[in-house]
């Protein structure tokens, strides 16, 4: 060890001597020697240098360049030799320079790092070995803590206290990210350039990334600023070598010296050049659907490696988010902590070694369309260089210079994208990106009559223009386009400020239909029911026509044409043409108003704002007053009529053509009011209007001389027309003329009359949402029917059956929502069966009938189920899986609640059934932890329910993947377990040896009732590394009593023929036909890879969805109503698509698409969905945290519910529920841990009643309490073996101890567990919520008397930045985390803390194997965990070797420390490999330290020698100690267990080997060693597994091992620690979480005694019911005597001695 401190030496230190040191100064070397400083540019004056040192000896450099690599050089700077591609480069000595190579994930996230070492001379690469990359590491992280220090100490003047002009002396790095066109550079698809990955005039996030970059630059350097850019061009480099593997010669050279650069060498650039700012100029992707702003920093959020970064991250998130050219999918900028965002602690390759301040920008998602294509503008990148711009100025306080931008973009008014039939030019609905972009528009900007500049959108979809460097003031826009409408805007900017312009242009030449159909899912009702919405008398008098445009009513009266308010309280005149008198108006299909001047055949046109009154068209000879219009403007026709011909004018504004053509008509036309209708004919009903709404043809007509009207259905035709409403309206008669308006608004129905001298009314139809109704939770008490209604009811009708046929039937009117009771109106007539018809008014439309109340708030809900039997007890009930506990915070609601992890239940009436409040019923199952990530691990994934009303709970978490049953009837309780096996915990599956009975089930279909009940799973098979769904049937009704053990009665779908179904995060519907439709989630759904398959009785695939165009599935929600003709499937984000399904003579299903829901505009993930009987869809979406009910469209809302009278086959016949018997269970067990109790106490009641408190570290079969005399007999029992008093937890259990005889007893608790199935360990704990990555400690405190007896320390020793990693955790007998407990001392060395032992005094003493300084040993108090004691003292040397003040080795690096006794007579014995004793030729051995009381550290030599190691055995010095009766058991980490360097050695008293294991412990061992209570079992550690040693000696007290079995564990490499409790688990840690497994035992028996200062007095007063031993002052105190003071008000719940007296709190 001491030879290699001297070799880290070389490495950590190199100015021992007076060598020449070296620096950066403006991007060069400068040398500093004893006589003077020099410059150097070894590459010449172009190149930029950093990572730059001097060999030890004084006479070479190393030091790398941007873009060229590695090289070495004298000190002088000739000889340059290259070292190729070698980060972070360091001397190992005069001749050898090691160096790291960093290869990234694809969003530049480290994936791993090669440590290599290259002689100067080029000739030797090889890969450092462990210790030398442990130093590196260190070196490396002490260098950049070290920079970040210094960095510290000037980062608060890097911004300036009073504000100036530009930035001057500011000095800034841009890195444009990526470089190059390849893999790594992300190319997107555009409309110009549909081809990616090849054309580099394509999209590709390196080139836009350059755009700003070089923008900015540009901007920068012009305000004085000086700017480093880590590329100027975008050409490919030393990270895409992977791509050109045949590279050689000029070609390798360019990609070496190429733009795409090793990260970390971009970011010690910006390092070394002491940069005031970096940033790295991105942008994002992820599903083509998201577009937030992202920044990026270093660290945790909140928590920067580097200060001021997360700060500098708002100052720029908060001006880029005011970017409104595009569309944002979240408000406001996410500012991450990039350890938190990717969830590791390696982050950005790019930011991980900074130490400047700065931050990556993720300015936008490229791929999300409309964006991808403003990209490719350069104003568009611009822009955001111009907002980074701002940023500097604002974070340095300086003034910016005092011109403003203009900036915008030119789209239609008209028309959507839609109209490019680009299927991948996806946006967000309803936002400014449903808009055509619109290309070749020109933009010209005028300050006052003056043109100034002028811009031309480019082609390129996305019509953004911007002007620069204006001055402050007013100016004017004029934006035209060849056959669009011209706008003018005036605009006024101001200094510093970036002016936004949104341009919407009509398109003047669009072929329009005058009653288009309206794009909604409304259907056509025989009766509409109308509600009055307004009404005024403020309306003008002799109205020839009164026409509806865009919420404006317009009305010609007296030849003055007014536009008014819809309620009429606003009048505004319209300009007339000159001398002309106008006798009717119409609307074209394009909304510009016409209008005729009366007795010619001449007509006049406005402009969109109604303003300027112009002569569009005209005709000599024409007679006629009234005329009807049709189509846009420019290609507008017109009908006249006179007598009995009717006259048809068309204009055509290109051609500038009127043409006219003559029709007899069968009328007499004169006077009449024509109207055109949507039948395409001229209508001449006095005062109708026409409207299309749901695929029909209405007229709203007034009635004879009054104001009301009346609706008709005329899609037969004006003849055949049928009447759909009733009278509306005042019965106001002798109007002389009225007039009807009718219009559509989204699902709504206007009609408006006015009649002359009376007024205006404004009727809509109802619009209150109303969903689908039914009856359900049906029952009959004997006297009164009870039902409860899901909606309000327009009729209830009663029927009563005997025999199948209907006996009687009785209405009992309109009812209301919720829970009803009816008096049974049939008498005494018998009946077998009754039904409950309940009505509604029809549902017209899709209407959502849930809202934002906390009932439908879930914070993480998967799945959604409803009861759709009819006879089922819970008909209607709605079941909603919550996979993760959280506070909700999504939506606008009123308030939000926090919903546990679990299942919610809701009535049919949304109404909380089971008053569960937020808490989720769980039932009691051991759920593990959800990991979306991770083969979709869901603790409660999709629901489904059984025909007898329970629900089948389903999980794919690897803890508890399987079915499990909610029984209806009790919730609250424990639900059943389905499938039983030993569970796999890398892929959840279970099994019975080497059958398989289940996989993880993500959704599940039951069938049948009692022994006919089957279940169907829909199952993901992780088990061969791909994923593959498949459907198994299992025929559970006919066990006598679940669970099931054995492989499944049939398998319908096997995926793996096919591999469609490779994700399996999805959903499984029956067809009611005998087949399954299957979903998946799928980002991009294809023929090979469908979002849903249909699988017939046959086990065919006979369906892929992918023949119907669906591009995605977002999550896999899917659901198909009760007779399979409707399928509801979540598509695009925010959105579900319903399908008409019909089927084939063969099963094969065929899809018509029928609606769209948009619930989440754009934004969200359907999780699942299930429909209701009465055909109401049910959603559930962790995006918005909410389940929404949507009920689709039904002319015929009516619902019966049949119910037999007799339910009994409803009821479950098999489970497996505890039993009531309290007698010790029976049967095996697959899992859990051995049961042992803990944290026992006991206080008195009075008559000799006692309540015992304790805690079971696992389920237990039984529970026993027994008595034992001062000579420890068991003198009485108690058997406590309730199921409840049984469980996994703390428990707190009253018992009657009379008929014990009187006196004071010590008790104890025996846990009973059931037999291992297999009599073989399996493990029962793994993967802790807590993270460890290297947990190199563990101890249990087994100790009866402890106070923390039961108590679990894991030591954390994962070496990172981020000091919290470091810890001790400290986990109770349950493993429920009770603290975490870090420090400074841990910061500097690998293996800190270290093994960790717990002394006979109750207190964890904690190892540091470092060697560097601080190293030192730990003593931790768990009643004050936080404060850590050091052992020793004496004078530290970097090595980490204290020494004495006579100079003798007090302690080096210790792996291990154990402890006998306590007090005065502590002593303690360490492991350590470094100090050297007596003269030893070899370190590495077993020391003592009489340390008793310590009053003050250790400052002396050891007081013992136990082993020299003469013999050199040890070698390694991971190394764990364990004494026994005959001397001490040393162990240490081999590859390879050999004679002569062994993996584990017995020393006897003299200090003597008399053990080697010689081969015998396999490879790599760790040195984990680990013995049970009476050391007759020993444990050690191989890779992947542990074995287990039976340990025998002979009469000499030589040890032997004899091989008894082997563990498999789960950890990437060796676990490095194994304890074992007092019930025979044992536990490992090591490269992972911690795991423990239950051993097979002689009884399954575990006795564990309480304290016995806790005894039990029978036949006692209360006087006598005190602790054993006396307190000295009254008071409060724990159990075992720690005085808390007198204060009572705010002790926690526990047993406490109060004023003498136990008392429970």
């Amino acid at each position: 060890m001491r030879k290699f401190t001297l070799f880290l030496g070389l490495i950590l230190t190199t100015l021992l001597v007076a060598n020449p040191t070296v620096q950066i100064q403006n991007q060069k070397l400068l040398v500093h020697n004893s006589e003077h400083s020099y410059v150097l540019t070894p590459n010449g004056d172009d190149a930029s240098y950093f990572w730059a040192s001097v060999s030890p000896d004084g006479k070479h450099l190393v030091y790398v360049t941007a873009r060229y690599g590695t090289f070495v050089c004298d000190i002088e700077g000739n000889n340059v030799r290259s070292m190729g591609r070698m980060n972070a480069p360091k001397w190992l000595d005069n001749n050898h320079v090691a160096g790291m190579q960093e290869f990234y994930k694809e969003h530049d996230e480290i994936d791993y790092i090669r440590y290599i070492s290259r002689s100067i001379d080029g000739k030797l690469t090889r890969d450092l070995t462990s210790k030398e990359q442990t130093a590196f590491i260190q070196a490396e992280e002490a260098r950049i803590a070290a920079e970040k220090q210094r960095q510290a100490a000037r980062i608060a003047a890097r911004k300036s206290t009073t504000a100036q002009t530009g930035l001057s002396g500011v000095k800034i790095y841009l890195n444009p990210g990526h470089g190059g066109y390849d893999a790594n550079d992300r190319s997107c698809w555009t409309i110009p350039v549909p081809e990616t990955w090849t054309n580099p005039e394509g999209y590709w996030e390196s080139k836009s990334n350059l755009v700003k970059a070089l923008a900015l630059q540009e901007m920068l350097e012009k305000a004085g600023a000086t700017v480093i850019m880590s590329r100027t061009t975008n050409n490919s480099g030393i990270r895409d070598l992977s791509y050109y593997p045949g590279a050689t010669g000029d070609e390798l050279n360019e990609l070496k010296n190429g733009d795409d650069r090793d990260l970390s060498a971009i970011a010690e650039e910006a390092n070394a050049n002491d940069v005031d700012h970096f940033l790295s100029i991105h942008s994002n992707a992820l599903n083509a659907q998201t577009n937030y702003l992202l920044m990026l920093y270093h660290g945790y959020t909140g928590e920067p490696t580097v200060a001021l970064s997360d700060q500098m991250a708002a100052s720029s998130g908060n001006l880029q988010i005011l970017n409104e050219l595009t569309v944002w999918t979240s408000p406001n900028p996410l500012l991450r902590g990039d350890f938190s965002f990717y969830g590791d602690d390696m982050g950005l390759g790019v930011l991980r070694p900074l130490t400047v301040p700065g931050f990556l920008s993720e300015g936008s998602f490229h791929d999300y369309a409309p964006e991808t294509h403003r990209l490719m503008n350069d104003d568009y990148c611009k822009l955001e260089a111009l907002r980074m711009f701002q940023h500097f100025h604002k974070w340095f306080n300086r003034q910016l210079p005092q011109t403003a931008t203009i900036s915008g973009w030119v789209k239609s008014s008209n028309e959507l994208v839609d109209v490019l039939n680009e299927p991948k030019f996806r946006y967000v609905k309803n936002s400014d990106d449903q808009w055509l972009p619109l290309n070749g528009a020109k933009v010209e900007l005028y300050k006052g009559n003056t043109k100034v500049a002028e811009k031309i959108t480019d082609n390129w979809y996305n019509g953004v223009f911007a002007f620069y460097d204006l001055e402050p003031g007013t100016y004017k826009l004029v934006v035209s386009k060849d056959k669009y409408s011209s706008v003018t805007q005036e605009i006024t900017v101001v200094a510093e400020q970036i002016a936004q312009v949104k341009v919407r242009m009509k398109n003047n030449r669009l072929h329009m239909e005058d009653f288009p159909e309206e794009e909604n899912d409304a259907i056509a009702l025989d009766n509409y029911e109308f509600e009055l919405l307004s009404e005024s008398q403020n309306i003008p008098k002799n109205i020839a026509r009164a026409l509806y445009r865009n919420d404006k009513v317009y009305i010609l009266a007296d030849g003055v044409i007014t536009q008014h308010s819809l309620d009429f309280t606003v009048t505004t005149p319209l300009p007339l043409p000159a001398n002309v008198e106008l006798c009717d108006i119409g609307f074209t299909a394009d909304d510009y108003l016409i209008a005729k001047v009366k007795d010619e055949c001449t007509f006049y046109t406005w402009d969109e704002n109604m303003q300027n009154p112009t002569l569009l068209c005209g005709f000599d000879g024409v007679p006629g007053n009234s005329f009807a219009l049709k189509g846009a403007r420019w290609e507008s026709k017109y009908y006249l009529g006179e007598g009995n011909t009717m006259y048809e004018i068309s204009y055509n504004e290109d051609n500038k053509i009127t043409t006219m053509q003559e029709t007899t008509w069968a009328e007499d036309l004169t006077d009449k009011q024509l109207t055109y209708s949507p039948l395409n004919t001229v209508e001449t009903i006095a005062g109708a209007s026409f409207l299309r709404y749901a695929g029909h043809a209405y007229m709203a007509r007034p009635t004879h001389n009054a104001n009301q009207f009346q609706l008709y259905d005329i899609t037969d035709g004006i003849a055949n027309a049928k009447v759909v409403s009733a009278v509306y309206g005042s019965d106001t008669m002798d109007a002389p003329n009225t007039q009807t308006i009718a219009w559509v608004d989204g699902y709504t129905i206007h009609i408006m009359t006015l009649a002359d001298g009376y007024g205006m009314q404004h009727y809509q139809t109802l619009t209150s949402p109303i969903a689908n109704i039914y009856a359900g939770e049906v029952d009959y008490d004997g006297k009164n029917f009870l039902f409860r209604l899901n909606e309000d009811a327009t009729d209830v009708t009663i029927s009563i059956e005997k025999d199948n046929e209907i006996i009687a039937t009785q209405s009992v009117g309109a009812l209301k929502k919720g829970a009803n009771k009816v008096v049974n109106p049939f008498g005494k007539t018998a009946f077998d069966h009754y039904s409950i018809t309940a009505t509604a008014r029809p549902v017209a439309f899709i209407s959502k009938v849930s809202n934002d109340d906390e009932i439908f708030q879930f914070y993480a809900a998967r799945g959604v189920a409803v009861d759709k039997t009819p006879a089922s007890p819970y008909f209607g009930r709605v079941y909603v899986s919550n996979s993760v506990a959280g506070q909700c915070t999504e939506g606008t609601a009123d308030s939000y609640r926090n919903s546990s992890m679990g299942i919610f239940v809701l009535s049919s009436d949304f109404t909380d059934i089971t008053n569960q409040g937020a808490n989720a019923w769980h039932g009691n199952i051991e759920w593990g932890a959800n990991n979306s990530g991770t083969n979709y691990q869901f603790a409660f994934a999709r629901p489904a329910v059984a025909p007898n009303g329970d629900l089948f709970v389903t999980s794919t978490s690897y803890t508890s993947a399987g079915v499990y049953i909610m029984e209806a009837a009790k919730p609250e309780g424990t639900f059943l377990t389905v499938f039983d096996g030993k569970r796999s915990k890398s892929t959840g599956q279970l099994k019975q040896g080497t059958k398989v009975v289940a996989n993880p089930v993500m959704h599940c279909y039951v069938s049948g009732l009692g022994k006919e009940e089957v279940l169907y799973t829909y199952d993901r098979d992780n088990s061969k590394g791909t994923v593959y769904s498949n459907i198994s049937q299992y025929n559970i009704g006919q066990l006598d009593s679940l669970p099931w053990d054995t492989v499944p009665t049939a398998t319908i779908y096997k995926d793996m023929g096919n591999s469609y179904m490779e994700n399996g995060c999805g959903q499984l519907a029956y067809d009611q036909r005998g087949g399954f439709f299957m979903s998946q989630y799928r980002y991009n759904s294809s023929a090979a890879k469908p979002a849903l398959i249909h699988v017939n009785k046959k086990g065919e695939v006979d369906f892929n969805i992918a023949n119907n165009g669906i591009d995605a599935a977002q999550q896999g929600g899917m659901a198909v109503n009760v007779d399979g003709t409707l399928l509801a499937l979540g598509t695009e984000l925010g959105q579900v698509k319903v399908w008409d399904v019909t089927y084939n003579a063969n099963g094969a299903p065929t899809l018509s698409e029928k609606y769209i829901i948009n619930w989440g505009d754009g934004a969200g993930v359907t999780m699942g969905m299930d429909f209701d009987a009465a055909g109401n869809l049910y959603i559930v979406s962790n995006s918005n945290e909410r389940l929404m009910v949507y009920a689709l469209p039904n002319t015929n809302n009516s619902y019966t519910t049949r119910v037999p009278l007799n339910r009994e086959k409803y009821a479950r016949v098999s489970g497996n529920e505890t039993t009531t018997d309290p007698g010790v269970q029976t049967g095996v067990r697959k899992e859990g841990l051995n049961a042992y109790t803990s944290n026992m106490s006991s206080a008195a009641l009075s008559n000799n009643k006692f309540i015992i408190t304790y805690t079971l570290n696992a389920p237990a079969a039984g529970l026993e309490l027994q008595l034992l005399n001062e000579a420890k007999q068991v003198v009485a029992t108690r058997p406590l073996n309730h199921a409840e008093n049984c469980t996994k937890g703390s428990h707190r259990v009253e018992v009657d101890l009379n008929g014990v005889a009187s006196g004071a007893y010590t008790w104890a608790l025996q846990a009973t567990s059931l037999p291992l199935a297999d009599s073989e360990p399996f493990c029962a704990v793994d993967n802790l919520p807590q993270t460890m990555v290297a947990s190199k400690g563990l101890a249990i405190d087994n100790d009866y008397e402890s106070p923390y007896f039961g108590q679990i320390y894991v030591a954390e020793s994962y070496q990172s930045t981020a000091l919290e990693n470091k810890a001790i955790y400290i986990y109770d007998a349950t493993l429920d985390l009770l603290d975490k407990v870090t420090s400074d001392q841990w910061a500097a060395a690998v293996s800190a803390p270290c093994r960790i032992t717990v002394g006979p005094d109750h207190q964890l003493y904690i190892s540091e194997w470092a060697d560097v300084y601080p190293n030192n040993a730990y003593i931790m108090d768990p009643a004050n965990p936080a404060v850590l004691t050091p052992i020793f003292g004496g004078t530290p040397a970097a090595n980490g070797i204290y020494t004495a003040a006579d100079g003798k080795d007090i302690h080096g690096s210790i792996s291990h420390i154990w402890v006998e006794g306590t007090g005065a007579d502590r002593k303690i014995y360490t492991f350590d490999e470094d100090i050297n004793m007596d003269g030893l030729v070899h370190p590495m051995g077993l020391y003592q330290y009489n340390i008793g009381n310590l009053d003050s550290p250790w400052e002396a030599a050891p007081s013992a020698l136990i082993f020299d190691n003469a013999d050199f055995l040890q070698q390694n010095g991971n190394s764990f100690i364990q004494p026994d009766a005959y001397g001490w058991w040393i162990s240490q980490d081999r590859s390879t267990d050999n004679a002569t360097i062994p993996a584990l050695i017995h020393i006897n008293k003299e200090g003597k080997v008399d053990f080697n294991s010689a081969g015998m412990l396999g490879g790599r061992t760790r040195g984990a060693l680990g013995f049970n209570q009476d050391m007759s079992m020993m444990a050690t550690a191989i890779t992947g597994g542990i074995l287990l040693w039976k340990v025998k000696y002979d009469a000499a007290g030589v040890p032997s091992l004899e091989a008894v079995g082997q563990v498999e564990t789960s950890f990437a490499q060796s676990c490095w620690n194994i304890v074992f409790d007092v019930a025979g688990n044992i536990y490992a840690s090591g490269a992972g979480s911690l795991s423990a497994w239950a051993l097979p035992t002689d009884d399954y028996r575990c006795i564990v005694p309480a304290p016995i200062a806790d005894k039990m007095i029978i036949g006692a007063t209360d006087v006598e019911n005190v602790l054993a031993h006396p307190v000295s002052k009254s008071g409060i105190y724990t159990i075992m005597g720690q005085y808390l003071g007198t204060d009572e008000n705010n002790l926690p719940q526990g047993l406490y001695i109060i004023n003498g007296k136990k008392v429970i709190k």
